[in-house]
């Protein structure tokens, strides 16, 4: 692709997308992360997930991956959204990256906390259909959530809210420039998208507070701003977030960069994600026999 057909593609992403608020992956960064995983349920949890997602008419783990988001602007359910809007992120405060509940969730109110309870409430028996299935689609579009670096990053600037660049001749910030535009680029649709990506081949043992601490570590480390600001290890006020009086420009050789990090984030989101419901999900469902 040439550079002016590169810029005309991010400046119809841009018109796509420009009124949407900064909200994890967009609605396509979630739907691969929740088509990926159902496709590596077991048997017996892809059932259970099924029988939950009849009770809310719902065909998929897609099609509820980003209900979360769209609580923010259904007017019947702001108290649920004001309840949950700190929920989608961690703000950390040291460069060490290193998970302090106290420090860095207080009152539970993080994604590291809110996925533990979700999967929690997924898992118990005694809970009814109703609080299951809603469980169950604020986890599917909170571990997509946790693997956007930037939901982990630092809050001096938001997690790169607050940090302004210029994509394509216009303002944005580069929170937004990875919940939207990275994987918006491919021009693909989300059955197209999620059979180029496929799913990771490997599993691991690992938690929300490890996956949180990765996402953070990635932006401590992998030059995502693109001043490359540095951050000392043993800071408490980290200068990754640091005031950016001119404005960078995030270019074709970013996307071609980081884009892949991007796609390989939204894998390992699928394949925890997959984990998490088969174990949850079996746990959870009704006993049925004599």
């Amino acid at each position: 692709m040439n550079a002016r057909s590169w810029y005309a593609v991010l400046a119809t992403v841009i018109g796509c997308t420009w009124h949407i608020q900064a909200l994890a992956w967009g609605q396509l960064g979630h739907a691969l992360v929740a088509d990926l995983a159902e496709r590596q349920l077991s048997p017996i949890a892809r059932v259970e997930a099924q029988r939950l997602l009849a009770v809310v008419d719902q065909p998929s783990l897609a099609a509820v991956s980003s209900w979360a988001d769209s609580l923010r602007t259904n007017p019947d359910e702001q108290a649920l959204w004001k309840e949950t809007q700190r929920e989608h992120y961690i703000n950390y405060t040291h460069a060490d990256c290193l998970y302090e509940a106290a420090r860095d969730c207080p009152e539970g109110q993080c994604i590291v906390s809110a996925i533990e309870r979700n999967a929690a409430v997924l898992a118990n028996p005694l809970a009814t259909d109703q609080e299951r299935v809603r469980a169950l689609m604020f986890v599917v579009h909170y571990v997509g959530d946790i693997h956007q670096p930037l939901h982990n990053g630092y809050r001096d600037d938001k997690g790169g809210n607050d940090y302004p660049v210029r994509i394509a001749g216009k303002q944005t910030n580069l929170h937004t420039v990875w919940d939207s535009y990275l994987l918006s680029t491919r021009r693909l649709d989300e059955k197209t998208y999620a059979q180029r990506l496929k799913a990771l081949p490997h599993k691991d043992a690992t938690g929300p507070v490890e996956w949180s601490q990765e996402s953070c570590r990635i932006v401590r480390d992998d030059g995502l701003y693109p001043a490359a600001l540095t951050v000392s290890a043993d800071s408490s006020e980290p200068a990754q977030g640091a005031a950016n009086t001119a404005i960078d420009t995030v270019d074709r050789a970013y996307v071609a960069q980081y884009r892949p990090l991007a796609e390989k984030r939204i894998q390992q989101a699928a394949v925890r994600l997959a984990q998490l419901l088969n174990t949850s999900l079996i746990a959870g469902a009704p006993i049925t026999g004599d």
